[in-house]
């Protein structure tokens, strides 16, 4: 069997073994030092994005392409869109209350916990799964996404349809953030020092942004600049430029 996927095994499916197996270690290890907040939006699109790249890793171990393309097809805008937006709004929520979210970290447990613990425990949790998505997404993971979604997209049969498909492109990253919203107020917990309806405008223009980004990535047929035949390297042209 080891032996079968040693076989198999791609720069892509390597790299998201490696993402989903220290992101599962790191999980279990905030729930079990009891690091995990619940109140906090950012670790339920930690633990989420780790549950997507697990079951990933679980369409390449089984060789399911079904597995594979519904995971591009109806759940890569809700993890992308969530950890894009995630990373950006909580620079912006420091920024509009200067600091105070990252200063009252440090008396967790009574003080215990330094500025510089904090500051690298912010980068684990909000900036490493960006870091984490494009490591899987420049290993060819955007290319075979590509692949599945503009597929899906050529077979709707009318405007109407593809209308909807891109409603559910901007709406269904919202999913999560609205389950935690029936839970927990999120200008309670990010408080800022102005009025609620900057951090929520200003969010929404982020989210909308980073949105139509991911759509026109997944479903643009003019990806890159030049064509393929210019980037066809010509060996007299190669030659004649060495010597």
């Amino acid at each position: 069997m080891f032996a079968n996927l040693w076989r198999r095994a791609t720069l892509l499916s390597s790299m998201v073994t490696i993402v989903a197996l220290y992101r599962t270690i790191f999980v279990f290890l905030m729930f079990f030092v009891g690091a995990v907040h619940t109140n906090r939006y950012t670790y339920w699109n930690y633990i989420g994005a780790t549950a997507f790249y697990v079951i990933l890793w679980i369409s390449y171990i089984r060789n399911d392409a079904y597995l594979f393309k519904t995971l591009c097809v109806w759940f890569v805008p809700i993890v992308f869109g969530s950890v894009f937006f995630v990373f950006l709004y909580i620079i912006l929520i420091l920024q509009l209350d200067n600091g105070q979210l990252f200063i009252a970290a440090t008396y967790i447990d009574g003080g215990a916990l330094s500025v510089g613990t904090v500051h690298t425990l912010d980068h684990i949790i909000h900036t490493f799964p960006i870091i984490d998505f494009l490591v899987v997404l420049v290993s060819g993971y955007v290319k075979e996404a590509r692949h599945a979604v503009k597929s899906f997209h050529r077979r709707l049969a009318s405007n109407a349809q593809r209308a909807v498909f891109l409603i559910y492109f901007f709406v269904a990253p919202l999913s999560p953030f609205a389950l935690y919203c029936c839970f927990f107020n999120p200008f309670k917990e990010y408080p800022v020092d102005v009025s609620s309806a900057v951090p929520l405008f200003s969010g929404l223009l982020i989210y909308f942004a980073i949105m139509l980004w991911v759509h026109s990535l997944m479903t643009t047929k003019n990806y890159g600049h030049f064509k393929k035949t210019q980037l066809v390297a010509n060996p007299q042209i190669l030659a004649s430029s060495v010597f």
